[in-house]
């Protein structure tokens, strides 16, 4: 009888062991789905790649400064600056490239194509796409096979909704060099023509190529798949992928945007209304998410009937319309769905007519449904929402 017992403790024991090894199997950061494959190295490469900006800021201001006028060090400062803006989402940046970029330019007019696509890349932030592409296309013109300027076409195009033309050239760069951010960027225009088995796999196969060296290309390639699956209703497969994004790149504006739209979605107003606070605290300057952190802050006010809502929605729109009277990092189609969805009548004609000028350079399916959006509620409204020439 002794023998019975103690061998069936042992049994209880060992499934015990067995059933907790089992579960911090499948629950260890290897085996999650999308699972980041340098998981041991994380934390120590994501402070060397922040020192590192702050290493090359440095080190090509101080050979700008020992050389002014010296055409590939600004192009090099520049294409640095580029970077930092892209990660932060900072306008301070992006100023500070673009002039960097035109201090190359002077310097060395010719052969220059790095401090071209500086400033192409900057006026497509501000969304002046028919001069980005202009620029595009001179590099073009002397390299045809630029694939850098190949992929800032693609996604100038995917922003105006030239979807065709963007995916040629994605594929055009991807014969020659299927790189994680070329194959991204495929994903995005995939998605955007409804192709949504063909933009997954695209995503997939991106995360096959991560260097460890790129942290925040790893976690920008999951902060667009958690996107992906937002918009899809996915909440779970999107959390999972926004959660690791911010492993990889704490504070990392994109995925904590999204992060914040998906427990909005989700109803947990509380953490939304956190998440976006905490987006509005990352950048210490003006950044492009300003407007998107006031509007998801306006949307969960209003959702939670806080008093301090229309003060909200002011402080969104304002930031929104000064943005677009800037011409610089804003559009007029979120400040038309701004204004919509603030609810209010007498906001609707500036509401049509920002959707309708937006319309003329961004000819997306987004932009389209906002400006029917509008449209209709002038109808529901009986507000006259169109000047003479509209009619």
């Amino acid at each position: 009888m002794l023998e019975f017992k103690v061998s069936q403790n042992w049994w209880l024991f060992a499934t015990a062991v067995l059933t907790g090894l089992v579960a911090w199997l499948l629950l260890t950061p290897r085996n999650l789905p999308y699972a980041y494959p340098f998981p041991d190295s994380l934390e120590t490469r994501a402070r060397t790649r922040t020192a590192a900006f702050a290493r090359e800021i440095a080190f090509y201001q101080a050979r700008v400064n020992a050389r002014p006028d010296d055409g590939l060090d600004l192009v090099a400062l520049a294409g640095v600056y580029l970077s930092k803006a892209r990660v932060t989402g900072e306008n301070a940046w992006f100023v500070l490239a673009e002039q960097a970029a035109q201090r190359s330019l002077a310097a060395l007019p010719v052969y220059n194509s790095g401090a071209h696509l500086v400033l192409a890349e900057v006026l497509q932030a501000k969304h002046d796409f028919v001069a980005a592409l202009k620029i595009v296309a001179k590099v073009l013109q002397s390299e045809p096979r630029h694939a850098g300027a190949l992929a800032l076409r693609s996604s100038i195009y995917l922003a105006r909704g030239d979807l065709d033309l963007a995916l040629q050239d994605a594929d055009t760069i991807g014969q020659n060099n299927p790189s994680l951010g070329v194959l991204v960027l495929r994903a995005t225009i995939l998605e955007a023509q409804g192709r949504l088995e063909q933009a997954e796999q695209s995503f997939l196969q991106a995360l096959k190529l991560e260097d460890a060296d790129d942290v925040f290309a790893s976690a920008r390639t999951r902060a667009l798949f958690g996107r992906y699956w937002l918009r899809r209703g996915d909440l779970k497969t999107s959390q999972l992928l926004l959660e690791q994004s911010l492993q990889i790149a704490p504070k990392y504006p994109l995925a904590l945007l999204q992060l914040a739209q998906l427990e909005l979605q989700n109803e947990n107003f509380s953490k939304a209304e956190l998440l976006f606070g905490n987006l509005r605290g990352v950048q210490g300057s003006p950044s492009t998410y300003d407007h998107a952190a006031l509007l998801g802050l306006a949307q969960v006010s209003t959702a939670t009937q806080q008093k301090n809502a229309p003060a909200l929605w002011q402080a969104a729109i304002a930031q929104l319309r000064l943005e677009v009277r800037q011409g610089a990092f804003g559009h007029q189609r979120d400040l038309a769905k701004a204004l919509l969805e603030r609810g209010q009548n007498r906001d609707l004609p500036e509401a049509y007519q920002n959707a309708q000028q937006e319309l003329q350079i961004r000819h997306d399916s987004e932009t389209k449904a906002v400006l029917e959006a509008v449209r209709l509620r002038c109808q529901t409204t009986k507000t006259n929402c169109t000047t003479e020439g509209d009619k």
